[in-house]
């Protein structure tokens, strides 16, 4: 492979963008532009063309495959203002030293690495503004403005910071169920033990599942064996976590819930017309989810307003009784899918009333145009679980029988996967399809060739799984085992009681069980905290330096930091990724001078422990950083308590 000349993020909004004045499709991408080039200040449509432009040479498509698009319209819909030359924005990588060294690197400016690029080798991406237009629509520098563009010129600190990918300083999201489209349930995040809780929401009433578990025993079968739920995908109230924002849904009073997920306190709530069992998707500033009343809405991440919905049935959808309740013949239980500008989702499981697949357009909801389709199949498909997204397919969980594959482009049938187990989870990784966690002969979860559709693989007693390049992590009613992912041979195995759920953050499993959470050393199995919970953790999700747990008494945990019960710490973590880099002191400035931040404690941020948060704390980490200056003060490195008494401190949250 050659090597990359300097690499540029290269963002994107729509497929179809021309230069100014361009016409055909591009003048319609273009014009969905004009509501961001008002509300930044930035000629975002030549901005686009060219970075389009250079894509279209090759040289750094690599890069636009790490998602780097998707990253910085978030952080346009966040409000930040990025102005720039007409409208171009230069990109820098910044890498791991390890990294430098392996590759003979001289600095971080200009990378010269070796293509494909892959997410583990950078440590952080940087948008980096350099506006020589003074007509801008930035806010008014405050009266320390000089000193701070002194800071900045001096430390090169970068006023527009993107989050980044896997091993970054900045916290991640788990944006949809079990974090990605693969319902992978694995993120790169690291969080510091040990946890203590920091808040807990409580339903009024537990979650209402739309079928009941399992029967005692299978009557029809001479070999008595533990039968297992095929239907268990709302069993708790499963949320997803992006910015400054949780997102769950309820099948009690038919509600989507945005909380803050520092303090757990309600932001807006957004009501339809029937159950929501599944989480919600967060992408491009939208919330997107479907409801038993046979719609799906996309809402405004800020402040939860309808952006649209779409009834896959239209004018036919009607409401029957169910449980006490109304619901539409064709509910959506599959989750939305978003990708591309296309969120993709089934409704209805009844063959005989006929399923739709559907395929619509994200931004607008329509199901018109280029990859927008909507297909009615009856009387060989019933679809029911968390939809999974390949390249070029989707997967869909059947429940009472094994997964369907559609084409993406299509939507039409390629065919069924074989095999006895069936049930409504599911996980893809790489070529491989993992689904269960029920059989006819007992429970177990199943590996499939995801192309060919072959069986590779039964792993009995599986009820959950979490798959990386070289582990599979296998978690059962009574063990936790590792296994080899080329030859599935044991590396370890232990013996524990948490058979709900199980995810990876960082080298941390984290396994759900009867009223207690626990974590667990992926390299040994050896547990390394637990903590009690109410009732059976079904849902777990790692974001924002958290642990969140749902449970099937409706009560949502959150997990921080902490030590004999109270918050813990690193000082000048400013922003709680568990890494004291640039973007803490980034995190500082944009508190003191833009009111933009994410600050849950001014303590963490107060480097020097002089009981203020000022422009100095943000110089003292930058000196600390590269200048050797003094470290910040106690607790640091390790995470602890703070040893002196200020008028700021941290506190449990409500």
């Amino acid at each position: 492979m050659g090597t990359g000349s300097f690499l540029e993020p290269q963002p994107s909004w729509g497929p179809h963008v021309s230069p100014p004045g361009g016409g055909g499709q591009g003048h319609r991408g273009a014009s969905r532009l004009r509501p961001l080039q008002r509300r930044y200040g930035v000629q975002l449509a030549a901005f686009t063309w060219r970075l389009q432009h250079h894509e279209r040479r090759g040289a750094n498509r690599n890069l636009c495959r790490l998602g780097l698009r998707q990253r910085l319209l978030r952080l346009l819909e966040r409000g930040e203002r990025l102005q720039g030359p007409e409208g171009r924005l230069e990109g820098k990588l910044l890498a791991r030293p390890d990294l430098r060294r392996r590759h003979g690197l001289q600095s971080d400016s200009q990378l010269r690495l070796r293509m494909p690029l892959s997410a583990a080798d950078i440590d952080r991406i940087f948008i980096m503004v350099s506006s020589r237009n003074r007509k801008t629509h930035a806010a008014p520098a405050p009266r320390q403005g000089g000193e701070l563009r002194r800071v900045l010129r001096v430390f090169g600190v970068l006023l527009a910071l993107l989050p980044g990918l896997a091993g970054v300083s900045f916290a991640e999201d788990w944006p949809t169920h079990r974090r990605d489209l693969q319902r992978s349930g694995v993120s790169p995040e690291r969080l510091q033990l040990p946890l203590t809780q920091t808040w807990a929401y409580r339903s009024a009433n537990p979650p209402a599942p739309a079928w009941t578990g399992p029967a005692k025993k299978n009557y029809y079968a001479t070999n008595q064996v533990l039968l297992k739920s095929r239907l268990a995908f709302d069993r708790a109230f499963h949320v997803a976590v992006a910015g400054e924002g949780l997102y769950f849904g309820s099948s009690v009073d038919d509600t989507v819930y945005r909380l803050n997920p520092a303090n757990g306190r309600r932001q807006w709530a957004y009501t339809t017309d029937g159950p929501v069992r599944f989480a919600p998707t967060i992408e491009s500033g939208h919330v997107y989810f479907g409801s038993e009343d046979g719609t799906v809405y996309c809402l405004r991440q800020a402040d939860g307003s309808l952006r649209w919905s779409y009834t896959a049935a239209g004018e036919d959808n009607r409401l029957v009784p169910s449980n006490g309740r109304y619901v539409s013949l064709w509910p959506v239980r599959s989750g939305v899918l978003v990708s591309g500008n296309v969120a993709y989702f089934s409704a209805g499981f009844f063959p005989g009333e006929g399923v739709y697949i559907c395929a619509v357009d994200a931004v607008t909801g329509s199901d018109r145009g280029a990859n927008r389709w909507r297909r009615l199949r009856r009387n060989d498909v019933s679809l029911q679980g968390y939809a999974l997204l390949s390249a070029s397919n989707l997967y869909f969980p059947a429940g009472r029988s094994s997964p369907y594959v559609f084409n993406r482009s299509s939507g039409l049938l390629q065919g069924r996967f074989g095999g006895d187990v069936m049930g409504t989870f599911a996980l893809l990784a790489g070529n491989s399809l993992i689904n269960g966690p029920s059989s006819r002969e007992g429970a177990s979860l199943e590996e499939f060739n995801a192309s060919s559709r072959d069986s590779l693989a039964v792993y009995d007693g599986g009820n959950s799984m979490v798959v990386t390049s070289s582990v599979s992590y296998l978690l059962a009613d009574d063990s936790l085992t590792a296994l080899n992912r080329s030859n599935r041979r044991v590396i370890w195995s232990r013996d524990v009681s948490f058979p709900y759920e199980l995810v990876l953050a960082g080298d941390t499993l984290f396994a759900g069980g009867r009223d207690e959470v626990a974590a667990f050393d992926s390299a040994t199995g050896e547990t390394v905290w637990s903590s009690p919970v109410e009732g059976r953790a079904y849902g777990l999700a790692v974001a924002g330096g958290r642990l969140f747990v749902s449970t099937d008494r409706g009560t949502i945990h959150a997990f921080g930091p902490g030590v004999d019960g109270r918050p813990a710490f690193v000082r000048g973590d400013s922003n709680r990724d568990g890494v004291v880099d640039i973007s803490d002191a980034v995190t500082v400035l944009f508190h003191l001078f833009r009111g933009e931040s994410s600050l849950e404690c001014e303590d963490h941020a107060d480097a020097d422990d002089n009981g203020r948060l000022e422009l100095t704390d943000a110089v003292y980490l930058l000196d600390f950083l590269f200048r050797s200056g003094a470290e910040p003060r106690p607790p640091y490195p390790v995470p602890g308590l703070d040893t002196t008494s200020d008028l700021i401190e941290c506190g449990n949250s409500p």
